[in-house]
């Protein structure tokens, strides 16, 4: 084989001119072997990670290539209601009752007609004047009812005990702001007339005046029956 001496001249040449082509080959190959991308550093590395769709510089779907839009979370939901407050019993009790009320007057019972023998005997000449007033009484305490008297005529006010359960019955006529009852009268009986006879009551006033009619059990409790009997004076 034929071994040729190179001199120092054409050796430093071809140590140049390999040098030279060396970017030409690094360049053929990158061709075919591409390096990988960042697909972050798009478009000048514009495209910040997690970047909504739509962001400049990014590709569509987001920051990463071939992945699916972001979506933002639900909806924050308000504050939770409230459970609505117990509610009270369905039924609210019952008031407190007060006194027992009586019964209404009935015209021709058996009290009307022990009221009419009372007065006459007891209120002779006199004539029975508005309706009679039922009174609910306990034994040792007392009710009361309203009557109107008026000049000109003397009354009488005849009580009875209706049911029979009054045995021992007082009956006053009081004048407004008077604590002294004008008339009076008290029976161990079920039967009490205020004003009976000549002590008949008869107002110096020729206006009306209302009464206050007290009725006490002394003995006994139910319903007395009162009624005002009157005559011109």
């Amino acid at each position: 084989m034929f071994t040729r001496k190179l001199s120092t001249k054409h050796a430093l040449f071809f140590a140049l001119a390999t040098v030279a082509a060396a970017p030409l080959v690094a360049a053929c190959g990158s061709k075919d072997n591409p390096p990988p991308q960042n697909p972050n550093a798009m478009a000048g590395g514009q495209c910040p990670p997690n970047a909504a769709p739509g962001y400049p510089g990014c590709p569509p779907g987001g920051a990463q290539t071939g992945m699916p839009p972001a979506t933002g979370y639900p909806p924050a939901t308000g504050p939770a209601t409230a459970p609505p407050p117990p509610t009270g019993p369905a039924t609210a009790p019952p008031p407190p009752t007060g006194p027992a009320t009586a019964p209404p007057p009935v015209a021709g019972d058996a009290t009307d007609l022990a009221i009419k023998a009372a007065a006459t005997q007891w209120a002779p000449g006199m004539q029975p004047e508005g309706a009679r007033a039922n009174v609910q009484v306990l034994e040792g305490k007392d009710n009361s009812v309203s009557m109107t008297l008026q000049g000109g005529k003397c009354y009488a006010i005849v009580a009875v005990g209706a049911t029979g359960g009054v045995m021992g019955l007082e009956v006053q006529a009081m004048l407004p702001l008077i604590t002294t009852p004008a008339a009076s009268d008290v029976s161990a009986m079920g039967v009490a007339v205020a004003g009976k006879g000549a002590n008949a009551i008869c107002p110096l006033t020729p206006l009306p005046v209302p009464y206050t009619v007290r009725v006490i059990a002394r003995k006994g409790s139910g319903t007395v029956g009162v009624q005002l009997y009157s005559k011109i004076k």
